[in-house]
């Protein structure tokens, strides 16, 4: 699980699950598990603010039932932090894939993209070097199983 604060300081977690695949499929039009198979869909999702708002709402949308939060709302928090509720949904997918190469996969992509986006935002660097020390870790030693820390923990930028 990985959380994500919005503007508001609220705190969402994410999950991913075969489930939430799905919907996210049947709603939306996409395969979030293509993200770990291709560079262009990598590049398409997080190129695209409209695309990673509905597929975090999707995910989280019980939660904000519970507290009251419309979709519009959601949408409207996120101003000036969708860049790290996407990065902690793109973490959260790097542990959805059972075989740790799969894993390894997506992270080196996430550390590729990240690396080439020409973005003036410290968490891109920040995140790009998390996403490259867990591929070097997990790859030195055949039992690292420890994931990136949570989104929660991004330090101010």
């Amino acid at each position: 699980m990985r959380t994500f604060k919005d503007n508001a300081e609220t705190a969402w977690t994410l999950t991913v699950d075969p489930f939430d695949v799905k919907r996210i499929q049947a709603a939306l039009g996409y395969n979030l598990l293509d993200l770990r198979l291709s560079d262009e869909a990598l590049t398409a999702w997080m190129a695209d603010p409209m695309r990673m708002v509905d597929t975090l709402w999707l995910l989280v949308s019980e939660q904000a039932q519970q507290q009251n939060v419309t979709e519009a709302e959601f949408g409207r928090r996120l101003r000036g932090r969708l860049f790290e509720a996407g990065l902690a949904l793109l973490e959260e997918l790097t542990d959805f894939f059972p075989l740790q190469s799969q894993r390894d996969e997506l992270k080196a992509r996430l550390a590729l993209q990240l690396k080439g986006m020409e973005v003036e935002h410290s968490t891109a660097a920040w995140m790009a070097d998390r996403f490259r020390t867990a591929l070097a870790a997990s790859t030195s030693s055949a039992t690292a199983s420890s994931s990136p820390e949570s989104a929660e923990s991004v330090p101010a930028g």
